[in-house]
This record gives C-alpha cells, sequence and structure tokens, in this order.
C-alpha cells in the first residue's frame, strides 16, 4: 500500500497481482489484518471477491470477543482513529466497543474524534517534516487535554508516527501510544497472573 499512496503505481500493481494469486491459492475465505491501510488496501483496492476482509478489531467483536477482562488500576484511556480504517472504511464503534469491554477503563474522547479526526500527520511512511509534526503536537494537546494515561488506536502506523514525538523528547508526550489489540492483550496477561 505505500508504494499506492507514494504514486508507484507500477510497483503497487505487480504486488498486488502476486498478492492476488497468493491469496487465492491459500484457500482462506476470511482476511484478517491489524494495519488499517492494509485492511484498506485488500478491502478495496485488491478486488478479492471471493474473500472476506477485516480489521482485526471488527473480527474480534462480530465474532463475540469477550474474554471478562478487568484492568489492574483504573485506568483513563483515549483513541485515535485513523484516517484509513474511520473515515475510509467507515470503522469507529468496534475498536471503542473493545475498550470499553474492559472492565476499570475509563474512555474519554478527544475534541476531534470518529469522522472529526484529526491525521497522525504522515501517510505511507513519507514527509515527516514540521507540517506533520504541527499535526501530532496538536493531537498530543488533545490527549493531554483529556487526562488520559494511554492512547490507544488501531493502525500501527500511527503509533509509530505519534512515537516519533517521544523520541524527539517533545515534552508532551507524558503518556502511553498502544494499539488496541496490544491493550487488549496486556489485560489477557494480567488477568493470567493474578
Amino acid at each position: 500500500h505505500d508504494q499506492k499512496w507514494q504514486g508507484m503505481t507500477e510497483v503497487f500493481e505487480k504486488l498486488k497481482a502476486y498478492n492476488q494469486k497468493k491469496l487465492g491459492e491459500s484457500g482462506i475465505d476470511t482476511l484478517v489484518t491489524s494495519c488499517a491501510e492494509c485492511f484498506r488496501t485488500f478491502a478495496l483496492d485488491y478486488e478479492l471477491e471471493d474473500m472476506k476482509v477485516m480489521h482485526t478489531t471488527e473480527f474480534l467483536v462480530e465474532n463475540g470477543f469477550d474474554m471478562n477482562l478487568q484492568s489492574d488500576d483504573d485506568v483513563t484511556v483515549t483513541f485515535h482513529d485513523p484516517c484509513r480504517l474511520g473515515r475510509q472504511m467507515n470503522i469507529y464503534d468496534q475498536p471503542r466497543d473493545l475498550i470499553s469491554s474492559v472492565e476499570g477503563v475509563n474512555l474519554v474522547e478527544m475534541e476531534h474524534h470518529g469522522e472529526d479526526a484529526l491525521c497522525c500527520g504522515v501517510s505511507s511512511m513519507m514527509s515527516c517534516n514540521e507540517n506533520s509534526r504541527a499535526l501530532r503536537v496538536q493531537r498530543f494537546e488533545e490527549v493531554n487535554a483529556t487526562g488520559a494515561d494511554i492512547m490507544l488506536t488501531s493502525c500501527p502506523k500511527c503509533v509509530s508516527h505519534f512515537e516519533c514525538l517521544k523520541f524527539e523528547g517533545d515534552p508532551r508526550h507524558d503518556f502511553e501510544i498502544l494499539d488496541v489489540v496490544s491493550f487488549l492483550a496486556r489485560q489477557v496477561e494480567a488477568g493470567k497472573s493474578q
């Protein structure tokens, strides 16, 4: 998908043809991915007519994920809606449903959320500059306004881009950034040790 968004159409089409062939030979009927950009690409650009494509959060909710999870401590979280998952694929509720299923977790929305969510600032691992940094800084200010201990998202690229500010030593970064599925896995592990 990065090649598609970077305008490398010929490379994208070659990869698409190869992947379509391999997926067709696999015999699977459902493809599940945790990457919002991969989900959007497989679902819309790959024309996988005989295969259902789902994001991990969608798959977990549709299949009744319920592990009776409980947070060790009361924790406040907020959720960042990735562009490709939200505005492009209309998945807003599933991640929130999973977050809300964990007892002891308080989900607080940022000022801009859902269809109005701000972008993480960088698409396709390119154009990381002062303009994209300004978007991340603005998003961090919204996270801080919620009082959240953790910012959750459903896109590994968003996690990477937001973490850039941490490595740059940005003072607004006093909260943790996690993928929703990683957050759920942490709760599962914590439950095992009790």
